[in-house]
């Protein structure tokens, strides 16, 4: 099966894509009145190494600290609080971490740093880019 993507944007309710030539010559491999399915998805940015670091090594640890709960229930908590869809519906579910944009894993941050400081009076230090750094130096 013959796959590719290809990216564009939105200008005007217009899709504008990137490379059109390159697009063309893809579709030009395909035999005349070949049936094709066309996909269009909001891209999102990739989560960073660095969030999910953080996410464990600061937030989630913090949590089991404080709770005395494993590193998964702590994690499992947050990440219900947080990444919970179409709740109390038939159609809830946790979306997975691993499925999460750059935003919403800041929300996943955000929201578990609350309920640290919120329910259990733990207050967590904001991310510190040079963490390596600083960790060489001490």
């Amino acid at each position: 099966m013959k796959k590719s993507m290809f990216y564009g944007t939105v200008k005007n309710s217009l899709l504008v894509m990137q490379l059109p030539r390159m697009i063309r010559a893809f579709v030009a491999t395909f035999e005349e009145e070949t049936n094709i399915r066309v996909t269009i998805e909001k891209e999102y940015a990739d989560k960073s190494d660095g969030q999910i670091g953080y996410y464990f090594a600061v937030v989630v640890k913090a949590g089991v600290k404080e709770s005395g709960y494993t590193r998964e229930e702590v994690d499992g908590i947050f990440c219900k609080f947080s990444l919970t869809k179409f709740a109390g519906t038939a159609k809830e579910y946790v979306k997975s971490k691993t499925k999460c944009s750059t935003v919403e894993l800041n929300k996943l941050i955000d929201d578990s740093r609350d309920i640290l400081a919120r329910y259990w009076g733990v207050t967590v230090p904001d991310p510190d880019k040079n963490w390596k750094e600083n960790k060489k130096n001490k």
